[in-house]
């Protein structure tokens, strides 16, 4: 019974890979990003950088996992001054996308897993004072005209709590949050 179903999951995966059509495009673009639970503070502007994969499932659903070197974090008056906190993420985003119609326009959402990489503010490290992980939910839409250029707009909101309550002092529950509006160029 055990080889008749893995034979039956191998049949299914060769069949899979043939018929999905493989999409690859890579991206960059700009994060607006904030800590959700932190007192005074505000958007921090930064960058995200990576690539998308798309697997058509159908003519109007497509699976797209993604990797992505993403700043998130925010900003905070520290003494008078605007102070940058940088959280670098090694991110890893699975979205399930729809087409809608033949218009170009798609919508996505789905699960994220992020893996910090850094936490600076002025250059000082502050990386024992987050999780080393965060995972939330994406939503957005996103524009794909007829040459190959991708347009896309997602919320990213973070379910994890990120402080370490045991280096940081504090008991807040912290997540990130982030409008990310990302340019990109689909391979065929």
């Amino acid at each position: 019974m055990k080889k008749i179903l893995f034979a039956i999951a191998c049949l299914a995966t060769v069949s899979f890979s043939s018929n999905a059509q493989m999409k690859i495009t890579p991206a960059i673009g700009l994060n607006m990003a904030n800590i959700s639970g932190a007192e005074g503070a505000s958007t921090n502007m930064s960058f995200h950088i990576g690539g998308l994969v798309g697997f058509g499932l159908t003519d109007k659903i497509s699976i797209q996992p993604g990797l992505f070197y993403s700043i998130k974090g925010a900003k905070a008056d520290l003494a008078g001054t605007s102070t940058a906190l940088n959280l670098s993420y090694l991110e890893i985003p699975v979205n399930v996308v729809y087409a809608v119609g033949e218009s170009g326009l798609a919508l996505h959402a789905g699960p994220y897993l992020g893996m910090l990489m850094s936490a600076k503010a002025k250059d000082v490290d502050m990386k024992d004072m987050y999780k080393s992980m965060d995972f939330g939910l994406n939503v957005g839409a996103s524009y794909n005209l007829p040459m190959g250029l991708m347009v896309r707009a997602q919320y990213g909101m973070g379910l994890a709590d990120i402080n370490n309550k045991d280096k940081s002092g504090s008991d807040k529950k912290l997540s990130n949050s982030c409008i990310g509006i990302t340019i990109g160029y689909t391979l065929k």
